[in-house]
């Protein structure tokens, strides 16, 4: 079942803050090393707006995964990750 444009921006917020505080770091951090506002990053994990591919790319780059992982399209390599999300207390399943 294909998740709605809205659930998957939710779905996609969640990993962005779950990939962020693995890295122990804050959002103006993952913001300054994008070159983006806080906010505008923020608004990502909050599934308010969706990143550009630049910024996409370069947010798979920063966190050491694909873009296929990034964006939940290969399912068995995410299954890992949200068994790893799931061990460590994230509450939402990918």
């Amino acid at each position: 079942m294909r998740k709605s444009k809205s659930e998957f921006h939710q779905v996609f917020g969640l990993k962005l803050r779950f990939l962020r505080e693995s890295f122990e770091m804050t959002q103006q951090q993952v913001a300054d090393i994008l070159h983006l506002h806080r906010s505008t990053y923020a608004y990502y994990e909050l599934g308010i707006s969706e990143p550009s591919l630049a910024t996409l790319r370069n947010l798979a780059i920063l966190f050491g995964i694909s873009l296929d992982d990034l964006l939940d399209i290969n399912t068995h390599r995410n299954k890992k990750l949200s068994q790893r999300m799931r061990r460590q207390g994230a509450y939402f399943d990918f």
